[in-house]
């Protein structure tokens, strides 16, 4: 058995959940962010995922079917679930950032002038929370510092 065919892509159990919050397709696409036609096609692929229709539209907007109404509810649990899981994840991440002590990167003049530019606007993006100290050294200074573990 393949969980891939078998579990619900979370962006389908996001679209049924804006459809039904919102009413219509167009709404739910404005709420989420998304365009019409990516939330059609992501619940066209949970009711092809899941054997049955959870929606009937019309001109007017669209209403849930049974089977679309039970499960609209265990879609509400489960995307409130994902969304605590991000939030802790990101929380984890802030609070180790936090916790980490500052990097301190050496390098020689060569690599200074060259590519520690590109190195910590990656860093940035990467940790931006993380303080960075830099030293551009020349001979074995720097090579002393990374040996004492202090670079």
């Amino acid at each position: 058995m393949s969980w891939q065919t078998l579990t619900p892509q979370m962006r389908g159990l996001i679209a049924l959940r804006a459809v039904a919050e919102n009413g219509t397709f167009t709404r739910a696409a404005q709420a989420l962010g998304w365009t019409q036609p990516s939330v059609s096609k992501h619940l066209m692929a949970l009711e092809d995922t899941l054997g049955t229709r959870l929606l009937r539209r019309d001109r007017s907007g669209s209403e849930l079917t049974d089977d679309g109404a039970r499960i609209l509810g265990l879609a509400v649990r489960i995307t409130d679930t994902y969304a605590q899981l991000r939030e802790t994840a990101a929380g984890g991440r802030e609070r180790s950032a936090a916790a980490a002590p500052p990097l301190r990167i050496v390098v020689s003049p060569t690599l200074g002038s060259h590519w520690l530019p590109g190195a910590l606007a990656g860093l940035r993006d990467h940790s931006p929370e993380r303080p960075i100290n830099t030293a551009i050294l020349r001979g074995r200074q720097g090579l002393r510092e990374v040996a004492q573990g202090s670079a």
